[in-house]
């Protein structure tokens, strides 16, 4: 949750693991280090939920991580020096943000689990992107972490595949909901896609398992977005990169429309209807009905998670896909637009939703302006695959509210936090290829 620009720390090429002496820990004061060891037990906990610990009894908020994110940016406001220029600008935006959800929790007629989740995205979301900012600004530390989010994502594989072979089900080792999982997933990815396009052959191969391994677990989830997502950001790689560039995607297009049909024959408890199916008309219908929400509370929302049923009164339906009975029926149970755009737009209102769209927006304007312009960003390894994973979970989120979970959250923020200060406008070094920056 934040904006603005960031630093470049030179040509930097990930080819291998980082030099001696140039670890997370290297030439850092023990105030610094003690950050770095907050925050990567931070991702650690969020990637795999261990310990998982219900700090207030019959709230769903994920508040462990959100209270271990909390102490994660407390301590680098406390122990790191801040070098980065422009913080002053994203510091304010944060804060303001940050106050926009605190706000509408506390005046929202749903208080607790409004002041809850509110408290949960502020903390994983101002804490992601801040200790992403200030604790990665140097090539090393950036390698380092790229590493450890490979051995994060090869436990999250791990532990969805344990799943499966136990009940069937990705979530029995991990989360509760198989979209948190394959939201994660998407999120880690950037790690073997950063190392599938450097020069070492070791972790390139290591990379290229991974993906396939993370393939695997898409499949297992039985969602369509995990399928059709992987789809779009592929089609969209080949479509811009490369010769023969329609030709493959073309191929692309087809390979996908064959993979999606082959998922449904694989699993057919799986539907392919439109008309009367809950998940599709429920969430087509949270387009009108969010409106609906947002022009009574336009300033500050209703709240997150906050009772909708009292604005059923005087509405009347607007999709023709779906039943009333079915779609009141799913909003006791959902509480939420299964969007996350419309979720800010409803339950937070237009000031918050604009202002979070424009910082991340400015995050991303300002790392393409420092690589030299959109046309140069696929050199740069590390900022290519991060917009790459951020971008699937975009997408993502036009289904599902997966931002509001606390651990998804803040891998979604540690990333925007890395664009942020990730490539450089140098021109390459002695024994560099030139072909990108991490």
């Amino acid at each position: 949750m934040g904006c603005g620009g960031g630093v470049s720390s030179g040509p930097e090429i990930l080819s291998g693991l980082p030099a001696q002496g140039q670890g997370p820990f290297s030439h850092r004061s023990r105030g610094e280090n003690l950050a770095v060891l907050v925050f990567l037990g931070c991702c650690l906990q969020a990637a795999l939920l261990i310990p998982s610990i219900t700090l207030i009894p019959g709230e769903r908020t994920n508040l462990l991580t959100a209270s271990i994110a909390g102490v994660s940016f407390l301590a680098c406001m406390l122990l790191v020096r801040k070098t980065n220029a422009g913080t002053t600008t994203a510091a304010c935006v944060t804060a303001v943000l940050s106050l926009l959800v605190l706000l509408s929790g506390w005046l929202s007629v749903s208080r607790a689990p409004a002041v809850f989740r509110g408290m949960g995205f502020v903390l994983t979301g101002a804490g992601g992107f801040w200790c992403a900012r200030l604790l990665l600004q140097d090539r090393a530390r950036r390698q380092w972490f790229v590493l450890f989010c490979m051995v994060l994502l090869l436990l999250v594989i791990a532990g969805a595949l344990a799943g499966g072979l136990i009940d069937g089900t990705i979530t029995r080792l991990l989360d509760d909901n198989p979209h948190q999982v394959v939201c994660k997933i998407f999120l880690l990815a950037f790690a073997p896609v950063t190392l599938l396009r450097g020069r070492g052959r070791g972790l390139a191969t290591a990379g290229a398992l991974g993906l396939v391994a993370a393939v695997v677990v898409l499949l297992l989830s039985k969602l369509r977005s995990a399928v059709i997502i992987p789809v779009v950001i592929v089609l969209a790689v080949v479509a811009t990169t490369g010769r023969f560039r329609m030709l493959k995607a073309l191929v692309v297009g087809l390979l996908g429309c064959l993979f999606f049909l082959l998922t449904f024959w694989g699993y057919p408890d799986r539907q392919l209807q439109l008309m009367n199916y809950l998940p599709v008309s429920y969430r087509v219908e949270s387009y009108p009905f969010s409106w609906h929400i947002a022009k009574q509370h336009p300033f500050l929302g209703n709240g997150l998670r906050a009772s909708r049923q009292e604005y059923l009164d005087g509405y009347t339906l607007k999709s023709s896909l779906g039943h009333r009975r079915a779609f009141v029926r799913n909003l006791r149970r959902v509480t939420s637009s299964e969007n996350v755009f419309l979720t800010f737009m409803a339950d937070l209102g237009f000031p918050f939703l604009v202002l979070y769209v424009l910082s991340v927006g400015a995050v991303f304007a300002g790392a393409i302006r420092r690589v030299g312009g959109a046309g140069a960003v696929r050199n740069h390894r590390l900022l290519y695959a991060l917009i790459l994973s951020l971008s699937a979970v975009v997408l993502h989120c036009l289904t599902t509210d997966d931002l509001l979970v606390p651990h998804v959250n803040w891998f979604f923020h540690v990333l925007l936090g890395m664009v942020s200060v990730a490539g450089g406008q140098e021109s390459p070094g002695p024994g560099d290829d030139g072909v990108g920056s991490v």
